[in-house]
C-alpha cells in the first residue's frame, strides 16, 4: 500500500469485515515504519479472525523481524496449519525456528517449503544454514551441489562451502575459497565457526 495515499486508504474502509480493516491498517503503518504498532493490528485481526491464515502470517513475520521468536514461532505455526502449502509461511516458520536455535525444526521446514517450491533461494539458504548449526558437514557438501547456481555467487553460501570444505579435510580449498573473497568473509568465517564449534570444541 503506498504510504501517500491515505485518502484512498480511508475510502477503502466502507464495506470490509473488521479484521480485514486491521489487515489494511497494519498494512500502511508497516509500510511508513511503526511496525510496532503494525504488530498489534495484526496481531488484533488474528483474534477477531482465528481461521485468517494471512492475520497470524503477518503477525508472526513481522514478531520475527523484531525478535520476538517465540510468539514469531507460536503465529507462523497457526499460519502453517491453516495454509500448509503457503510457502512463504512455511519459509517464515523456519527462520523464526532457526533464530530460536531449534536447526532441526528449521531444516524440515526448508525441506517443506524446496517440496513445493525447489528453486527458492531463502528455503535452500535456511537448509544450509541448518545443516552447518547441526555439523552435518557430507550433507551440507550433498545440498551445495544442488542449489541454484546463481546463490553460490552468494558470500554467506562461499563461506558456508569453505566451512564444509575445512570441516570435510579439504583445508586448501577451503583457503582457496576465502582467499577469493578477502579478508572481511575470512573474519566472519573464523567467527562463524567459533560460535558454532563453542569455547570447548564442536558441540
Amino acid at each position: 500500500m503506498d504510504p501517500q495515499r491515505p485518502l484512498e486508504f480511508r475510502a477503502s474502509w466502507q464495506g470490509q469485515a473488521p479484521a480485514e480493516l486491521l489487515l489494511q491498517a497494519g498494512e500502511w503503518l508497516e509500510c511508513v515504519g511503526r511496525s510496532a504498532e503494525a504488530l498489534n493490528y495484526y496481531r488484533s485481526a488474528a483474534r477477531l479472525d482465528p481461521e485468517s491464515s494471512l492475520a497470524w502470517f503477518r503477525a508472526g513475520r513481522l514478531a520475527l523481524e523484531v525478535g520476538e521468536h517465540d510468539r514469531a514461532v507460536a503465529d507462523l505455526a497457526r499460519a502453517c496449519a491453516l495454509a500448509g502449502d503457503h510457502s512463504p509461511s512455511l519459509h517464515a516458520y523456519g527462520k523464526a525456528l532457526y533464530a530460536l536455535g531449534r536447526p532441526e525444526d528449521a531444516l524440515k521446514a526448508a525441506e517443506d517449503v524446496l517440496s513445493l517450491s525447489p528453486a527458492h533461494p531463502g528455503a535452500h539458504l535456511l537448509a544450509l544454514r541448518a545443516l552447518a548449526r547441526l555439523q552435518r558437514w557430507g550433507e551440507l557438501s550433498a545440498r551445495l551441489a544442488v542449489v541454484p547456481r546463481d546463490m553460490l555467487n552468494s558470500a554467506e553460501v562461499r563461506v558456508l562451502a569453505a566451512a564444509t570444505a575445512f570441516k570435510t579435510g579439504s583445508a586448501d580449498r577451503a583457503e582457496e575459497l576465502l582467499r577469493a573473497l578477502g579478508p572481511g568473509p575470512r573474519s566472519r568465517f573464523a567467527h562463524w565457526l567459533a560460535e558454532i564449534e563453542g569455547p570447548d570444541g564442536p558441540r
